[in-house]
């Protein structure tokens, strides 16, 4: 009570604040509820409704009308106060609490009329289904076994790709989809089909926000119904004539025919007063002699047996149908009691006598089955049944009514239905199947003994109620099974049909198959019986759940094989799956995909191989070495391994690609790598003949003008000579040694290479002083070329590698010149300097100048015996420059001459 005497000031304080503005966040590309103008205005039917809010409440509202993802991203974080447009579902629901619906929308699924055949889940999969992101329909259609889903950041971007032919089936909310097929000229391009579902819009708070849904509900409450009708006549129209001028026409109507009518029922109920009083007599007697006549031919046409007993007199009045039943010729009427008595059996006369004495017990009617014996001795069932037609004051019993009817069909029927029924209840129970009978009329149900046992009871543990089966049933699975039996007993299902869980009696749950069918109906068509059996599928389940699960393995080994992977339809090679591999390594995505077939991945001149091949594939098999072509061209060699299997429904194959492209290269490099070897251990065999010959050929000279110059009459002439030879043999030795101590320090890697400063011009003029004379001795000029200007031109060099390299060039010009001249020179090119040695020589052939550098080599190979030389100059050359950070290179033709050119750094000081 002290709560009451709080002050007032108190409560207002208590009182939350109202806010000074309402932030909403929904979908800005909704028509008609909210959509944007060309000038990107908000407009639409929730835009005017909340501006009369706006009016009603005296708050603010602003507006954040975006992509519905983001709306709900911006909602969940906060930044909005209320959520517009949303379905309610189990997910939302976690975070949002909602308002009451204020509008249903149906969520149909559009197809091209192209198309054909769309009615229901199952023929929906296969299909690439276009819906918009956060949309609850992506939910309801992956719950269905449907994932081929592209999702579009709005409806009006699926309707524009459904009208440049790309998307053939969506899913969107109808008033949106009206709406803008008719604004693309697509209402006879799309057809409607099944309904997702049936959603409504709500608006949303985030979880502990009741109190700003409260004030948004209580000011929608202030919007009168005109108002809201004026915004919706704005924007979904009225009809062309106000329906008030119907009504009032219609009334005026009614009004006139009212007038009319009173004064011809006024003027027919005086007449009808006039006739009535004259015809009430005779219609009285008439209709109690009508009753009369009715009464005896219904007595006498009726197969039932009447009776009337008369206790006063003792007697009984019996109608000629009692005759017929207990076939006897009519007696006399009445009859006497124990006459009439006499007429039954010793058990039917004690049945009846008993009946009797329970009437005289204060009972009123009665009702019992009597067996009586026939003329031919076989006996036959009747039904007796009465009531009390008469008392005394005092209650004593003065007359009884009744009938015989003859039952003898009914009840031979009833006992062979009962046979019957026993024996498919014996058939089907002896299957382990349960059984139970539903008597709707009472709400009583039988369940047989084997529907008990398969869940552990005893016979007595379960009674015969509807709950016993309600209350052992999974509560996840209630809900469901108690919609198909509604559905069922409504005429919708021609069969019950569900899968639930049971409750064993040891606690534990059984998967049960439940079938049933409604078999009996009353006069009005309602159902009053239904039977049906139990079937204990645990077994099946666990095998469907353990088959799930490596379903599941095996999806997820396809999805994420580091091998590319791809499934395809026999027959048709239609492309039906790819693994995350096959998208990484190919280039191609999903949607690309399910429009290829599997000869689109190979070259043309393997295409129609292919196809035959694919036609022979049976079980396991092994390709082969193929070639596929990727979105970006890329040509790569693969191997592929092919198996059998069902996907989808569709006969298959699924198969593993092993790309070999890198090991088909690194296989070319090894044969080419030993077929280098093999020309290079050729061509050291060679190099070892030619040695050998090299060195064989001073040596020997050598050794036989030593033997000369022993002899005491040789000439001082003679002398000068033969020592020159050994001097020049000796050189020649120490050259072909120097060359090959050079190219195995090269090998070893031991070249020692002191860059420094080095004035080309006198280095080069150097060495073309050395070899003047023996250019001379071949009748040969040798001469230098370069600009005046570069004289003191300076590179950087190792000095004795680089007139070695410059000596290298220089001899084998002279080597390979007969007649002409050699020039050494060099020039300035884009800051480096190009040294080159040029001669009219004999020339190098094209193959011989690609490899002419290798080592142990020299052009025309089969002269080596007619040119001296081991064939390492140039090899070691090139070395030397590639050490000087220079590259070395030739240019010639057969018999005209070669020049061989090479580079260094300049020097810059």
């Amino acid at each position: 009570m002290l709560f009451f005497w709080l002050p007032d000031w108190n409560c207002e304080a208590s009182l939350p604040q109202k806010p000074d503005k309402i932030v909403v966040a929904t979908d800005d590309n909704y028509p008609p509820f909210i959509f944007r103008d060309e000038e990107g205005k908000l407009n639409g039917i929730l835009i005017d409704e909340w501006n009369l809010w706006s009016k009603k409440t005296g708050i603010k509202v602003e507006w954040i009308a975006t992509d519905w993802n983001k709306a709900q991203s911006l909602m969940l974080e906060g930044k909005a106060d209320v959520l517009e447009t949303v379905f309610f579902t189990e997910e939302r629901a976690k975070k949002l609490t909602f308002s009451k619906p204020y509008v249903q929308i149906r969520v149909p699924v559009y197809f091209h009329r192209s198309l054909s055949g769309i009615s229901d889940f199952k023929t929906l999969r296969g299909f690439t289904i276009g819906a918009k992101a956060g949309d609850a329909s992506i939910e309801v259609l992956r719950k269905n076994g449907i994932n081929t889903i592209v999702e579009y950041p709005s409806y009006e971007a699926i309707i524009n790709d459904a009208s440049a032919g790309n998307l053939k089936v969506f899913t969107i909310d109808e008033p949106p989809a009206l709406y803008l097929l008719y604004k693309k000229n697509l209402d006879r391009e799309f057809r409607q089909s099944l309904n997702l579902y049936t959603g409504a819009f709500h608006r949303a708070v985030l979880k502990g926000r009741e109190d700003i849904l409260s004030l948004v509900e209580e000011g929608f409450g202030k919007i009168t119904d005109s108002e809201r009708k004026a915004v919706e006549n704005r924007w979904l129209g009225e009809p062309l004539i106000n329906p008030r001028y119907y009504q009032i026409a219609l009334v005026i109507l009614i009004s006139v025919v009212a007038i009319i009518l009173t004064l011809v029922i006024f003027s027919l109920i005086l007449r009808n007063q006039i006739q009535k009083k004259t015809s009430e007599l005779e219609k009285a007697f008439s209709d109690l002699r009508r009753s009369e006549e009715q009464y005896r031919t219904a007595v006498q046409a009726t197969q039932d047996g009447l009776f009337e007993i008369n206790f006063p007199e003792g007697a009984v009045s019996v109608s000629p149908g009692f005759y017929e039943i207990f076939s006897l010729s009519t007696k006399h009427d009445p009859l006497r009691m124990d006459e009439w008595l006499g007429f039954f059996s010793e058990p039917a006369r004690k049945e009846i006598m008993t009946v009797l004495e329970k009437c005289f017990n204060g009972d009123d009617s009665f009702h019992t089955e009597l067996s009586i014996e026939g003329l031919s001795g076989e006996y036959r069932w009747i039904l007796m049944r009465g009531k009390v037609v008469e008392r005394s004051d005092s209650g004593k019993i003065i007359r009884i009514a009744g009938a015989f009817t003859d039952i003898d069909v009914l009840k031979k029927t009833e006992e062979q239905l009962r046979k019957a029924e026993a024996r498919w209840k014996f058939a089907i129970e002896g299957t382990e199947q349960g059984l139970w009978d539903w008597d709707l009329s009472t709400g009583k149900i039988f369940f047989s003994r084997q529907w008990k046992t398969m869940l552990g009871y005893e016979e007595d543990e379960i009674g015969n109620t509807l709950s016993e089966w309600e209350k052992r049933v999974h509560p996840d699975d209630l809900d469901k099974a108690l919609k198909d039996v509604e559905r069922h007993l409504k005429g919708e299902t021609e069969m019950y049909l569900n899968e639930h869980r049971l409750q064993c009696k040891d606690g534990s749950y059984k998967w049960i198959l439940d079938r049933g069918k409604v078999i009996e109906y009353d006069s009005s068509g309602n159902p009053v019986r239904m039977i049906g059996t139990h079937t204990d599928i645990s077994e099946r389940i666990e095998k469907e759940r353990l088959l799930q699960e490596k379903e599941a393995i095996y999806r997820f080994l396809f999805e994420h094989n580091p091998a590319p992977m791809l499934i395809y339809e026999k027959g048709t090679l239609q492309m039906l799956a790819v693994n995350e591999a096959f998208v990484r390594n190919y280039g191609y995505q999903p949607d690309e995909i399910s429009g290829m077939r599997l000869t689109d991945l190979y070259p043309e001149e393997e295409k129609e191989p292919m196809q035959k091949l694919a036609e022979r594939l049976k079980g396991y098999a092994f390709a082969g070495e193929w070639h596929h072509r990727k979105k970006d061209g890329t040509l790569i060699t693969i191997l592929a391994h092919s198996h059998d299997l069902l996907f989808e429904g569709r006969s298959a194959r699924v198969a593993v690609i092993t790309d070999i492209t890198y090991l088909k290269k690194i296989e070319q490099e090894l044969t080419n790598a030993r077929i280098r070897a093999e020309e290079s251990d050729r061509l050291k065999t060679a190099f070892l003949a030619n040695m050998s010959h090299e060195i064989r050929t001073p040596m020997n000279g050598i050794i036989g003008f030593c033997e000369l110059l022993n002899d005491p009459e040789i000439t001082p002439s003679k002398q000068r000579e033969y020592i020159s030879i050994i001097r020049n043999s000796s050189y020649r030795l120490l050259g072909i040694i120097n060359d090959i101590i050079d190219i195995s320090k090269i090998e070893a890697g031991q070249v020692v290479i002191r860059k420094e400063k080095v004035e080309l011009v006198a280095l080069l003029e150097e060495a073309v002083r050395f070899f003047e004379n023996e250019a001379k001795k071949k009748n040969l000029v040798l001469r230098s070329n370069y600009s005046p200007l570069t004289k003191k031109l300076f590179v950087v060099a190792d000095r004795t590698k680089l007139y070695q390299v410059i000596s290298n060039l220089l001899k084998n010009a002279i080597k390979f010149t007969t007649e002409g001249s050699i020039e050494a020179g060099f020039e300035e090119k884009n800051n480096e300097i190009v040294v080159f040695v040029k001669d009219t020589g004999i020339g190098i052939d094209r193959e011989d100048r690609e490899r002419i550098f290798e080592r142990f080599r020299q052009g025309e190979n089969t002269r080596i015996n007619h040119y001296e030389g081991a064939g390492l100059g140039l090899s070691i050359s090139k070395a030397f420059v590639e050490m000087m950070d220079g590259r070395i290179w030739v240019e010639s033709e057969k018999g005209k001459g070669t020049t061989f050119y090479f580079t260094l750094p300049k020097f810059e000081s």
